[in-house]
């Protein structure tokens, strides 16, 4: 197999050294083929001369800015994807780079060489993406096409019998001008006689296929017309028939021939048949056979040997063969009239024929059956050819049908077998991934042969693998063409060979690797059928591949669809339900989803409780396109309401064209009434923090004014163990006030804010940092904080509260002796939150207490700290619509996850 082309990139930046940094990043990491442009003159000129698959562009560039230049590059006719790389640009840049086609959009810092390969290695996907769509389309747009230009009628019905599908020669056999005319009509309709009719669908639906069934049908012309149909049956997975396939071609002129033939006279006949080649006669009085020159020819027997006896001409067919000759003869006899068969012979050259021959009894002035006359036609070539596109059919209509792609693998050998020249083989598969070989599926060869040959690795050095890569066909005996032949390949005794490789799009996919244990070669009009096959095989293959993965991404949806806890429906934009989920009718009250299609028929009225709100919703999602997390008020089957959270987008085709809407929506009443249960509790728990506080702040500090005034009179010589006690109070006095003001900031951080502004993380992060890392027992804390920390919408205090307990927690419980507190920005998540990381280099949390760190009065260890500070910032995250998680890596690690507040 060839290799790929490699990459072809060019990289756009103004300057050389940074330049030269990404196109070395791009060749290691993406093994991608690099140029350089400076400026945009000498870009476009690249561009123009040479085909690049991907452009990396900086933003600011001596001549122009890169925005102008992606411009002229996506006016292009076939423009290559475009990655921005920019130290200088913002918020706004970025969306301007997207809206103008940018596929990806990178900043200059330190995460720049992780951060390009990662979008060059997306913008590349999704090249690959459209590659292989587009080749979806054209493959199934071949196939129609090869349906349309069918000398066959071609129609295909759904399990009701009604027409789907039909090509232009269906409606040229039935009468019709337009394919479309014949579209929507039952099948049923075109049999006049509707007994043939009956037995045909019985032996259809006994057997799930009809082959070459010769019948009438009724078109739009008034006189019927005589066709041959094959029908296949398509069942899916519960064994229902999902649609059938009929082929069916116009053989009015033949039985008219026919029908003209039987009524000419016997010996105008007979000197018909007499010019086709070959003759014989059998006199039944003296058992003699006559055979003319032709004849001897035909059977490949010297003319002075005479004809064969009865046993030696059994000899030239299958056993089979000469009983069906000797039942001919007998019934001609018996029944006073004439046969046409085909028949098989093996010819002393080894050589298999097929030859058209028929039979007639020749009678007396009396009428008595004195001779049997027969002509014999050789028809092997025609065989071939009629097998041959059978076998092609037979093969489209198999892969059509296929359960799945090990099925398809199973019928495309089976269809291969079916060529005279091999009996055995199998086809190997390439894995696109690894570069391995495998045997997806063999027939008629030994299990100790194929337990040697089943897998190849990538680098494996067996000739076989180095023919199937080169993607060259391959005929010859089995011990020339693979030189690698053990013993075990010695002793499966096989002959002729031929390794043809499936190619799809040039690449190799898969091999049809075949063989024979009696053929010495494989003949000339074989290898043509089989390299057709294979070719075949390639692109319906392909096809097959991506079909099998638009089912199961379909079954995947649907499985996800009904199985799924919120409920889900597909609607229109003006409420008409087109499919809903049984947790969706659940909880709107009804029995069953088809009970809620039937009985909804306007969202608007009978779904929503305020029908102003439903316009609203209709209102935003065309200006948005969609709606995430809404609480609306809606109503159940029995008239009740209740709170809902919905979530809402437009489906719309490839070409922006209105699909449907898809909903999820979850019943959130016990929630909403938690949220209120909970709201008037934390009022309550609120007010009693700030009762309790003031009411014990006053009395403690009383006791701690009394307790300084009496350490101040007491006498240095006679206070004894006095002024040790009024220490201790005064100790216990301050920790208790501290302990109270700690309580009344966890009552208070649950408050949401009333105001924001945007506070930048950094600066908080900074000042915090100056007051509190100090020396920790005579040991110097290292800081390192990220460089972009960014900034968020909020209330500073509740910043600054977050940071201050999570710095001072990290500060006091770290025992290195070189203590260190890593503070960095970790990114962004889908619903726009983001994440910060404060960590540090110590022994790290207990195993015990990581679970309850957050407990508020929780003391970790030996600590004498209230248990207050992680509560506290717990309850401002959440406030944020966020949380923080502890966890031990090489330290104590506190993820903090933050959304940008909305005062509305």
């Amino acid at each position: 197999m060839n290799k790929p082309e490699p990459l072809n990139i060019l990289v756009v930046d103004d300057e050389p050294d940074t330049a030269d940094m990404l196109s070395l990043v791009l060749k290691r990491s993406c093994s991608a083929q690099t140029q350089k442009s400076l400026d945009c003159k000498s870009a476009i000129e690249k561009l123009r001369n040479t085909h690049f698959d991907l452009v990396t562009l900086d933003f600011q560039l001596p001549d122009c800015d890169g925005l102008s230049l992606l411009k002229e590059i996506n006016a292009m006719e076939e423009p290559p994807s475009v990655v921005m790389v920019t130290g200088h640009g913002d918020e706004n840049t970025a969306a301007e780079a997207f809206r103008l086609g940018a596929a990806g959009y990178v900043v200059k810092d330190t995460r720049i060489s992780v951060m390009l390969v990662e979008e060059v290695k997306s913008a590349l996907s999704r090249i690959e993406l459209e590659r292989t769509e587009k080749a979806l389309a054209e493959s199934e747009e071949t196939l129609r096409e090869l349906y349309k230009l069918s000398n066959q009628g071609i129609s295909i019905t759904d399990r009701n019998r009604r027409i789907v599908f039909a090509n232009q020669q269906a409606a040229n056999i039935l009468g019709f001008k337009n394919p479309e005319d014949i579209v929507g009509m039952l099948s049923d309709d075109f049999y006049p006689n509707e007994e043939e009719r009956d037995k045909l669908y019985k032996i259809l639906y006994q057997t799930g296929a009809v082959e070459d069934y010769e019948l009438r049908f009724k078109g739009k012309n008034p006189d019927p017309v005589w066709v041959s149909l094959s029908i296949s049956t398509r069942y899916d997975k519960k064994g229902d028939i999902l649609n059938t396939i009929t082929f069916f071609s116009d053989i009015t002129g033949r039985k008219k021939a026919a029908e003209e033939l039987l009524s000419s006279e016997q010996r105008l006949k007979n000197a018909q048949e007499i010019g086709k080649i070959g003759s014989w006669e059998y006199d039944l009085a003296n058992k003699e056979i006559t055979w003319s020159e032709e004849t001897y020819r035909l059977y490949e027997r010297d003319p002075s040997s005479g004809p064969p006896t009865l046993e030696e001409e059994a000899a030239y067919y299958p056993p089979e063969q000469a009983k069906l000759l000797r039942e001919h003869a007998d019934r001609a006899v018996r029944e006073h009239r004439g046969f046409k068969y085909d028949i098989e012979l093996n010819l002393p050259s080894g050589r298999r024929a097929y030859y058209a021959t028929t039979i007639q009894p020749v009678k007396d002035n009396e009428g008595r059956i004195v001779k049997l006359f027969g002509t014999i036609q050789d028809v092997t070539d025609w065989k071939k050819a009629e097998e041959a596109l059978r076998i092609q059919h037979d093969l489209a209509v198999d892969l059509l049908t296929a359960v799945d792609l090990n099925g398809a693998f199973e019928k495309i050998l089976d269809s291969v077998l079916r060529i005279e020249s091999v009996d055995s083989g199998g086809i190997y598969v390439m894995d696109p991934e690894t570069g391995a070989i495998d045997l997806a599926v063999h027939r008629g060869l030994s299990d100790e042969f194929i337990s040697a040959v089943s897998h190849y690795d990538p680098d494996s050095a067996r000739s076989l693998v180095e023919i199937l890569k080169t993607g060259e066909i391959r005929y010859g005996m089995y011990e020339d063409t693979v030189a690698d032949i053990d013993d075990t390949r010695k002793k499966e005794g096989l002959k002729a060979t031929a390794i043809v490789p499936v190619l799809y799009e040039g690449s190799f996919i898969a091999s049809l690797t075949l063989a024979s244990h009696t053929k010495e070669e494989v003949s000339e009009g074989d290898r043509q059928l089989i390299e057709l096959l294979a070719f075949q095989t390639g692109s319906l293959l392909s096809r097959r591949q991506a079909a099998d993965s638009l089912v199961e991404s379909e079954n995947r949806y649907r499985r996800m669809f009904e199985g799924a806890i919120e409920g889900i429906a597909l609607t229109t934009i003006d409420g008409e339900v087109i499919d809903v989920n049984s947790s969706l009718a659940q909880i709107f009250g009804f029995d069953s989803p088809e009970q809620m299609k039937e009985e909804i028929t306007n969202a608007a009225s009978q779904i929503y409780a305020d029908p102003a709100e439903r316009e609203e919703v209709k209102r935003l999602l065309l200006e948005n396109g969609a709606i995430r997390e809404k609480e609306i008020r809606v109503k159940r089957r029995d008239g009740s309401t209740f709170w809902a959270l919905v979530s809402i987008r437009i489906v719309k085709d490839r070409g922006g064209k209105f699909l449907y809407l898809e909903s999820s929506c979850i019943d959130i009443t016990e929630r909403k009434t938690a949220e209120e249960n909970l709201k008037r509790i934390n009022e309550e728990l609120q007010a009693y923090a700030h009762t309790i506080s003031h009411g014990l702040k006053g009395p403690l500090a009383s006791i701690g004014i009394a307790s300084d005034l009496i350490r101040a009179d007491l006498n240095e010589a006679d206070s004894g163990g006095i002024k040790e006690l009024i220490d201790t109070i005064i100790k216990n006095n301050s920790t208790a006030i501290e302990r109270v003001d700690r309580l009344l900031k966890l009552a208070e951080s649950g408050q949401a804010p009333t105001a924001v502004s945007d506070v930048k993380i950094g600066e908080v992060i900074f000042s915090i940092l100056d007051e509190v890392c100090g020396p920790v027992s005579g040991r110097t804390v290292r800081t390192i904080v990220d460089h972009e920390m960014g900034s968020l919408k909020a209330d500073r205090m509740h910043i600054e509260q977050i940071f201050i307990n999570l710095i001072t927690n990290a500060v006091k419980h770290n025992e290195n002796p070189d203590p260190e507190i890593r503070i960095s920005c970790i990114g962004g998540i889908e619903d726009g939150s983001v994440r910060y990381l404060v960590r540090d280099n110590g022994h790290g949390i207990p195993k015990d207490d990581l679970e309850r760190v957050f407990i508020p009065f929780h003391k970790s260890g030996k600590s004498s700290e209230t248990g207050l500070g992680l509560p506290i910032a717990l309850k401002i995250a959440r406030v944020y619509g966020g949380g923080i998680r502890a966890y031990n890596d090489n330290g104590a690690c506190f993820e903090v996850t933050l959304k940008d507040y909305d005062i509305d």
